[in-house]
């Protein structure tokens, strides 16, 4: 069997950009129309990558990406300073796209409109929204002209950017075996356009299309802020799938993770303990901030009209925490069990800001 090769992800930073391309007809096509060695973007956000894809736009695993060259992936690095509050902003515009429909006859048509100056939709493709995760957050792209409609071929060429070298490596069984496996976020993604596509019918059918422009999960809580007639009808799309209970998916395909006896086998069983102790640390540290964040945005929605939508997505971020919460005891214990202190301290101060998120949350909804 050939080589494959992927993203060491531990050399990852956040905001880089990722340049791919395949051996599929389809990205065949788009590097012969550009000119280029790449036919797609995507941006790393910490954990994940965000990407614009025909199905519309989510998040995947790094690791979940295999390449069959090194010479099919490419990282570009933003060459200046960046503040962390600037990269927070680029990853958050990334994240808020999730959802997001893909602007199929705009992807095909970029150079047209790059001549002529066309306005853009709300719809997104691959290397439009790396480019305007920084461009709408005003930093500077240098010469990359029209950041809404330009190529995966632009990217690599702006010179903002410079290409990172030392970050592809090959994959041993273990990683190709996990690219393979199932990944919880393909379904997740699937249950969330399953009721963000109901919401857009609904909304179409009731001649408010030209009102509310519905791409993203956020535009569905302003929606309700102005429409909350909308909102049992909108949870009834929603409670049809596991969108809000995603996160069991977890507790049943890494049962370690939530029971010390089974936690503390995994790591001596490891061959680097530290290492893979690190990684279920880092892991936690990627998401709870985006969680807390997030849990915080519909507190807000919340104070301002109680609806169940509001309420039901309050839920869904304490309940994220709660998970963390949990993950991160057992960890604590387990690390410092094996006299891994600095693993053990971090672990515990990550449960104090789960759990002081959800307490927040508990106080506002009124949970014991």
């Amino acid at each position: 069997m050939s080589n494959k090769y992927i993203i060491d992800k531990s050399k990852l930073q956040l905001g880089d950009v990722i340049l791919t391309a395949n051996k599929s007809a389809t990205s065949k096509g788009i590097r012969v129309a550009t000119l280029s060695k790449y036919s797609h973007a995507a941006i790393y956000v910490g954990g994940t990558i965000i990407e614009a894809t025909l199905p519309g736009v989510f998040s995947i695993s790094p690791q979940r990406l295999l390449f069959d060259s090194p010479k099919h992936v490419a990282i570009y690095r933003y060459n200046e300073h960046l503040t962390e509050e600037q990269i927070e902003t680029v990853c958050n515009y990334a994240r808020s796209k999730v959802g997001s429909l893909y602007a199929l006859p705009e992807a095909i048509t970029i150079r047209a409109r790059s001549a002529l100056k066309l306005k853009e939709t709300r719809k997104q493709f691959c290397s439009r929204l790396v480019a305007l995760a920084f461009h709408e957050n005003e930093i500077d792209l240098k010469n990359l002209r029209y950041p809404a409609n330009c190529t995966p071929k632009q990217l690599s060429l702006c010179k903002a950017f410079t290409k990172v070298e030392g970050i592809i490596k090959e994959a041993n069984q273990h990683e190709i075996d996990f690219s393979h496996s199932d990944d919880p976020n393909k379904k997740h993604f699937k249950e969330t356009l399953f009721w963000l596509n109901k919401v857009r019918k609904c909304v179409s059918s009731a001649d408010l299309s030209s009102e509310f422009d519905i791409q993203t999960i956020n535009d569905v809580s302003k929606f309700l802020l102005v429409k909350p007639e909308f909102d049992e009808k909108v949870c009834s799309y929603m409670d049809e799938k596991d969108y809000l209970t995603h996160y069991n998916f977890d507790m049943k395909n890494n049962p370690y993770r939530y029971n010390d006896k089974l936690l503390f086998k995994a790591a001596r069983l490891h061959a680097d303990t530290p290492s893979f102790l690190l990684h279920e640390l880092n892991k936690e540290n990627d998401i709870i901030s985006l969680y807390i964040q997030n849990l915080n945005l519909y507190m807000g929605y919340f104070k301002m009209n109680d609806l169940t939508f509001y309420y039901k997505h309050c839920l869904l971020y304490m309940n994220l925490l709660t998970g963390i919460y949990v993950r991160m005891k057992f960890l604590n214990a387990v690390s410092k069990e094996l006299g891994y202190i600095d693993i053990s301290n971090e672990s515990s101060n990550i449960m104090k800001n789960a759990a002081l998120a959800c307490g927040a949350g508990k106080r506002l909804l009124a949970i014991e």
